[in-house]
């Protein structure tokens, strides 16, 4: 039989990567599925809270309207699951006392309780006591933020009534 290489030539040749090789090519692919993982998550998460913007947005430019012309006041509420709107019910003058109704029984579910998308969204309202949507033409916040911790997405008022969601 003919020999296809020279003695003693192929006890040296490795056969195989080495554990070490082996390793370092794990970690490295670990490192780029992590990243990849977090940058999907992270848009999914922002795509989320700026969906809660526009919503939010309208639900606002809503509650304006409504309060216009059913000539009531409404409350813009938050918390950290969600957001939901009161009618502020006043009483006639000899019982001059402010109760809050939930919205539920007398007006259609866009105004009720909607969860936020993403979690741990935190509201800031600017000014920041100015919640109660009135009669009045300009009524109800000038600018709310949302927060997720990577991103903020603002809601203004950009005329009376009307609110659009920014980046």
């Amino acid at each position: 039989m003919m020999q296809t290489s020279a003695p003693g030539l192929t006890d040296s040749l490795p056969n195989g990567f080495t554990l070490v090789e082996t390793l370092v090519v794990l970690l490295i692919l670990a490192i780029v599925a992590t990243a990849a993982t977090l940058g999907i998550n992270a848009n999914k998460t922002d795509g989320e809270l700026f969906k809660d913007a526009r919503q939010l947005a309208m639900k606002l430019s809503l509650a304006h309207n409504e309060a216009r012309v059913r000539n009531q006041s409404f409350a813009f509420r938050h918390d950290d699951e969600g957001y939901w709107f009161d009618m502020i019910v006043t009483r006639p003058a000899a019982l001059p006392i402010r109760t809050a109704q939930p919205l539920s029984t007398t007006i259609s579910s866009k105004f009720q309780f909607h969860p936020w998308s993403s979690n741990s969204t935190k509201v800031f309202v600017d000014p920041y006591n100015a919640t109660l949507f009135s009669p009045e033409w300009l009524s109800g916040p000038e600018r709310i933020v949302l927060d997720n911790g990577t991103t903020r997405i603002q809601i203004e008022r950009v005329a009376p009534g009307q609110y659009e969601a920014r980046h």
